[in-house]
C-alpha cells in the first residue's frame, strides 16, 4: 500500500515540477487537473494505509482536513475536468477552470507531501526529493519550446472552444445551444491533446514524466470520445451518463452530419477501441485502487502505445471535423485559434490569472511600416520564407498605408484606344520593391518579390500591377522571371492597357508552351475582370482586343497545346478568379464547352478505330461538360496510353500537376483522380498528401485506405504502411475477401 501512496505523492511532485516552468495560465491549469485526480486517490489510499498499519490519530485528522478542503475547493474540477470533461452550465464552466489557480495548487500539492512525511517509519517509505529525479536543463528548454510555440495568450486570437473566455487576448462565443456547447468542448479538448502530444514528443527520456503526461492524454481523448460519442456501456442514471454530440445531431436533424456518424459506426471498431483505452483509464489513469499494483499500473499503460492513441483520437477528430465541414449549424468550430494580424489586443481579460507570472503583455507594439529597419527585417524574412502570415500581413499594411511619397496621375490607354486616367497613391512600400525589382538582386528574390505582390492582390492589385509594369523591361530577359511577371500580370491588372497587352502577347509564338500557354491564361484573367462594368453586376459580353487575340492564338495552334488552351481557360473561369458574375461565368463554360468538343474530336480522330473509341472520347467530352477537369484529363491520360502514346498522355497529366489547370476542390471523386494523376505523372509525395486528405475527409471508406496503403508502399514510407495496415485489420469492419488482400497485401 505505501507503494500506491508513493505512486501518487510522487505523480503529484512531478506535476508541481512542471508548473514551475514558464509557461501560460491556460496550459498551468490544464496540467494542475491531474493534481485533482491524484488527491482524491491519496487520500483515499492513505485513509486505508493509515488503518491498517499504523493507525495514528494525526494522519486521520489531516487526513479528513485535506478531503474536506478538496470536497469543497478542489472535487468540481476533478470531476469536470480532470477524470472527466462533463457538462457544465456556462458561467459555471468559466468559474470552475479559473478556481484552478496557483494558491490552490500549492497548497494541495504541500498537504499531501506533509501527511506523507507521517508514514516515515513504514518500510519502503521515501523521502519526497528522492521520489522523482526533477528535470534536466537541457530538457526544461525543450519544454519551454513547446510551451511558447503553442502560446494562446500572447497574441490576439478568436477562438471557439469553450475555455476561450478564460484566455488573455481571446475572444469567444456565448454559446446558445447545448449541440453548440458541446462542439466548443470538443474544440476545447483538442487544444488540450495537442498540447500533451507536443510534451511527448520532447519529454520521452524522462519516462516517469512522460508517463504522467501520458495519463492525461489518455483521460482527454476517453473525453473526447465521450463527449462526441453517447457512451452506451453506463446505467442510466450513473454518473458518468452524458449525452454526446451524436444525440444532439440526431435529434435537431442534421441529414449529413447524421450519414457520416452512421458509417462511421457502421465501418469503426468504435466500442472495441473505446473499451480497450477505457480500460486502461479506469485502472491506471482516472483513479488508482487499493488492490492495484504498481509494477500492474506501469504494464497496463505500456499497452497502449503513444502511436495507438493518436491514431483512435485521429479517427475521432476526423468525424468531428467532416461534420463541421458538412453542416453550417457547426462551420465556425473548423476555426482554430490562430493569431489575428493587425488587432492590438482585447479589452475583455478574465478575472483572473493561474499565478502572477502567467498574466501576458496585453498592449502589442506593432512594427512601424514606415521604418527603414523594419522593412529591411520583414523584407529578409521574405526571402528566407521566414513567418510567411506575419511578412505578407506587414507589406500588405505597407502598401495600404505606408507613407505616401506622392500622388501620380497616369493616362492609361486601353486597346480600344480609350484614354483612362489612373490615380496611383504611391508609398514607400512601393517605390522600396521598384528599387529591389530595377536592381541586380538575385533571380530568388525577384521570384519572392512578384510572389508576394500575388499574394497581396485583394488590396491594391493595379498599383502592384503598375510596380511590375515598370519593372518588366529590365527582367524580362530571364525566362523564368519573365513567366512570374506574366502571371503576376493576369493576377493583378484590372484593366485592358494596350501596354501590358504588348508586353504579355509578345511572348506567345506558339512554338514554347509555357510561355505561349502563360500568354494566353493571363490575357484571358485580365479580359474577364476588365468585363465587369464599374461596381455594378453588369457585364460585357463584346468580343474585344484581347479576346479576339486570344481567340487568334488558340486557332494558330494544334493538338496538345490548343486543348490545353482550352482547359486551362475552362478551369480558370469556373475555378478561378472569384469575383466573376454567375452570368459570365456560365458565358464562359458555355463558350468553352462547345469548343472542347470541337477542338478535341478532331485532335483523336485518327485515333479512333471502335466503338469504344467513340465512348470514350465521349466520357472525356462528357467530364469536361460537368467541369470535373481531373477526371477529364485521367480519361485522356488513359486513352493515349492505351493507344501508345504515353507521352502525350503524360503531358496532359503535366497540366493538371502544375496546376495550369484547375480541379473542383470539394469533389471526392476528382480528388480521387488528382492523387491518381500525381502518381501516375510520378509525384508521389502529392498523391499521398491528397490520398490522405480523403481519408480523412471518409473516414470510412475502406476502399480510400487501401488505395493510400498502396500509395505508402510505392512511396517507401514503411512506417506508415506498417501502421495503416495494421489499423484497417484490427480497428475496422471489413469483408473476409478484404482481410485476405489486405493480409497478403506486403512491403517489399
Amino acid at each position: 500500500m505505501i507503494e500506491l501512496v508513493k505512486h501518487c505523492i510522487k505523480e503529484i511532485i512531478i506535476v508541481s515540477e512542471l508548473l514551475k516552468i514558464k509557461n501560460s495560465s491556460f496550459y498551468k491549469r490544464s496540467l494542475a487537473r491531474f493534481i485533482s485526480v491524484r488527491i482524491d486517490d491519496f487520500i483515499k489510499l492513505g485513509f486505508k494505509l493509515n488503518k491498517d498499519s499504523i493507525n495514528l490519530q494525526i494522519i486521520k485528522d489531516d487526513l479528513n482536513a485535506l478531503q474536506k478542503f478538496y470536497e469543497e475547493f478542489l472535487k468540481l474540477q476533478r470531476d469536470k475536468y480532470g477524470a472527466h470533461v462533463q457538462d457544465l452550465d456556462f458561467s459555471q464552466r468559466i468559474e470552475v477552470w479559473l478556481n484552478i489557480d496557483l494558491q490552490k495548487t500549492t497548497f494541495f500539492t504541500e498537504q499531501p507531501i506533509s501527511i506523507y512525511k507521517l508514514f516515515d517509519s513504514l518500510p519502503g517509505y521515501e523521502p519526497p526529493e528522492q521520489l522523482f529525479s526533477g528535470i534536466s536543463n537541457e530538457l526544461e528548454r525543450l519544454i519551454i519550446d513547446v510551451n511558447h510555440s503553442l502560446d494562446l495568450e500572447s497574441a490576439p486570437r478568436m477562438a471557439m472552444d469553450i475555455f476561450s473566455l478564460t484566455r488573455y487576448n481571446s475572444s469567444g462565443v456565448l454559446f446558445c445551444h447545448p449541440m453548440q456547447d458541446k462542439a466548443g468542448v470538443l474544440k476545447g479538448l483538442e487544444l488540450l491533446i495537442t498540447y500533451e502530444y507536443e510534451l511527448l514528443k520532447v519529454i520521452d527520456v524522462n519516462l516517469s514524466l512522460s508517463n504522467v503526461i501520458k495519463k492525461m492524454l489518455i483521460l482527454d481523448v476517453i473525453s473526447y470520445c465521450d463527449n462526441l460519442f453517447t457512451r452506451t456501456d453506463i446505467q442510466p442514471g450513473a454518473l458518468q451518463e452524458m449525452d454526446g454530440l451524436d444525440k444532439f445531431i440526431v435529434e435537431e436533424e442534421h441529414p449529413a452530419a447524421y450519414e457520416l456518424l452512421m458509417s462511421f459506426k457502421a465501418s469503426y471498431l468504435l466500442v472495441d477501441n473505446a473499451a480497450t483505452l477505457r480500460t486502461v483509464r479506469n485502472k491506471v489513469c482516472g483513479h488508482i485502487t487499493p488492490q492495484s499494483q504498481v509494477q500492474d499500473l506501469e504494464v497496463t499503460l505500456e499497452s497502449v502505445t503513444n502511436k495507438w492513441i493518436s491514431e483512435f483520437y485521429s479517427q475521432l477528430k476526423n468525424v468531428f471535423t467532416q461534420i463541421c465541414g458538412r453542416e453550417l449549424t457547426f462551420k465556425m468550430f473548423l476555426i482554430e485559434p490562430n493569431k489575428m494580424q493587425g488587432v492590438g489586443g482585447f479589452t475583455y481579460k478574465p478575472s483572473k490569472a493561474f499565478s502572477d507570472d502567467t498574466v501576458p503583455v496585453t498592449e502589442f507594439i506593432h512594427p512601424d511600416i514606415n521604418s527603414n529597419d523594419e522593412i529591411e527585417k520583414h523584407y529578409k524574412q521574405l526571402i528566407n520564407m521566414e513567418n510567411p502570415d506575419e511578412v505578407r500581413h506587414f507589406f500588405w499594411d505597407g502598401f495600404c498605408s505606408s507613407s505616401i511619397l506622392e500622388n501620380r496621375n497616369i493616362s492609361i490607354t486601353t486597346t480600344e484606344g480609350q484614354i483612362l486616367h489612373h490615380n496611383y497613391t504611391w508609398r514607400k512600400h512601393f517605390e522600396f520593391f521598384e528599387r529591389r525589382l530595377n536592381s541586380d538582386i538575385p533571380l530568388k528574390e525577384k521570384i519572392e518579390i512578384i510572389q508576394l505582390f500575388t499574394n497581396c492582390s485583394g488590396g491594391y492589385p493595379e498599383t502592384l500591377s503598375y510596380v511590375l509594369q515598370k519593372t518588366y523591361k529590365k527582367n524580362c530577359s530571364k525566362d523564368q522571371l519573365n513567366l512570374e511577371y506574366i502571371g503576376a500580370f493576369g493576377e493583378l491588372a484590372r484593366k485592358r492597357d494596350r501596354e501590358l497587352f504588348e508586353f504579355i502577347s509578345s511572348n506567345h509564338n506558339g512554338k514554347d508552351f509555357y510561355s505561349s500557354f502563360f500568354t494566353v491564361l493571363s490575357l484571358f484573367k485580365i479580359d474577364m475582370v476588365s468585363r465587369r462594368i464599374g461596381y455594378s453586376n453588369d457585364v460585357d459580353f463584346a468580343d474585344n482586343e484581347f479576346s479576339l487575340y486570344i481567340d487568334k492564338c488558340v486557332e494558330s495552334v494544334n493538338g496538345f497545346f490548343r486543348t490545353a488552351y482550352i482547359f486551362g481557360m475552362a478551369s480558370e473561369s469556373y475555378f478561378g478568379h472569384k469575383c466573376l458574375t454567375q452570368e459570365l461565368r456560365e458565358h464562359f463554360h458555355a463558350k468553352f464547352i462547345r469548343e472542347f468538343r470541337l477542338v478535341f474530336k478532331k485532335y483523336v480522330a485518327s485515333l479512333i478505330k471502335s466503338e469504344e473509341d467513340e465512348k470514350n472520347v465521349e466520357n472525356i467530352i462528357k467530364y469536361f461538360d460537368l467541369a470535373r477537369y481531373s477526371t477529364s484529363i485521367g480519361l485522356i491520360f488513359e486513352f493515349f496510353t492505351k493507344k501508345g502514346r504515353k507521352d502525350i498522355a503524360h503531358n496532359f497529366l503535366i497540366l493538371v500537376v502544375e496546376n495550369l489547370v484547375k480541379v473542383a476542390p470539394d469533389d471526392d471523386t476528382e480528388l480521387k483522380n488528382l492523387s491518381f494523376i500525381f502518381k501516375e505523372a510520378g509525384f508521389l509525395a502529392n498523391a499521398v498528401q491528397v490520398s490522405e486528405y480523403l481519408v480523412n475527409k471518409l473516414p470510412s471508406d475502406i476502399d480510400l485506405k487501401t488505395t493510400l496503403l498502396d500509395l505508402y508502399k510505392i512511396n517507401k514510407q514503411r512506417d506508415k504502411f506498417d501502421q495503416l495496415k495494421r489499423s484497417l485489420l484490427n480497428n475496422f469492419v471489413i469483408t473476409e475477401n478484404e482481410r485476405l488482400e489486405i493480409t497478403d497485401f506486403i512491403y517489399d
